[in-house]
């Protein structure tokens, strides 16, 4: 039961589908194994792994959209990838509190053409080639966080969504441009021990404090997903 109810809030976490577009996949399905596979469209067919893996994959990006507080970037030009003018830019975060990436972008468009995510003990945990691209999605639109909300203890991230789920789950989720995490929280009776696991690209950490649980997913380091739920329960306890 527990990892399909992962399952169901990871399938909240995913974006835009690329309905004609051959794309590889390299996952880490848990903390020991890792899965690929080739995919060219989302159907009934396919199985959750490449459900999640084919809508977690980051269409575009832009490197001006980084706080250069939190991330050093390594540009390399003049490559050709796939008959392709890309840059490559290897994203290197200034502290040990979110991932690695290094991107192939088109430098004609800006689409991402090949991604790497890499955790802050350098295991590879997600990657993508896409082999071709015939539609254009818009980048998703930013809001950014007020320094009065709880959500101001999440250094250099911005909000995206804020919503309740059915169930009464709040989930919130930021990203920072490049790295993305989401919060859901609600309330438990039932006594859980902390739980920190990987499962389909994603860092997973599960803690219940007073009555209610916390779960954060996303490319964040363990210890610093613990952080983040220390200070918002630190926060609300002061606000109070």
């Amino acid at each position: 039961m527990k990892k399909i109810a992962l399952l169901l809030w990871l399938m909240t976490l995913v974006g835009v589908a690329y309905a004609y577009e051959q794309v590889y996949f390299k996952i880490a399905v848990n903390e020991n194994d890792y899965s690929t596979f080739l995919t060219d469209r989302i159907s009934t067919k396919k199985t959750t792994l490449q459900y999640l893996a084919t809508k977690m994959r980051q269409p575009f990006f832009n490197p001006e959209r980084l706080n250069p507080k939190y991330y050093n970037i390594k540009v390399s030009r003049g490559i050709k990838y796939f008959d392709k003018d890309v840059v490559q830019y290897d994203v290197i975060p200034t502290y040990n509190d979110r991932f690695r990436h290094v991107l192939m972008v088109n430098e004609k468009d800006g689409v991402v053409i090949r991604k790497e995510i890499y955790d802050t003990d350098g295991k590879l945990v997600f990657a993508f080639t896409s082999l071709e691209r015939t539609a254009h999605e818009d980048s998703p639109s930013l809001q950014k966080v007020s320094l009065g909300d709880v959500s101001a203890s999440y250094n250099g991230y911005y909000l995206v969504s804020d919503r309740k789920l059915k169930d009464g789950t709040k989930h919130v989720v930021f990203t920072d441009g490049l790295n993305r995490f989401s919060i859901f929280r609600k309330k438990s009776n039932i006594e859980l021990t902390t739980e920190k696991r990987i499962l389909y690209g994603n860092y997973i950490y599960r803690e219940k404090v007073g009555k209610e649980l916390f779960t954060v997913v996303g490319s964040l380091p363990f210890q610093e997903m613990e952080r983040i739920v220390k200070n918002i329960v630190k926060l609300e306890e002061k606000a109070k």
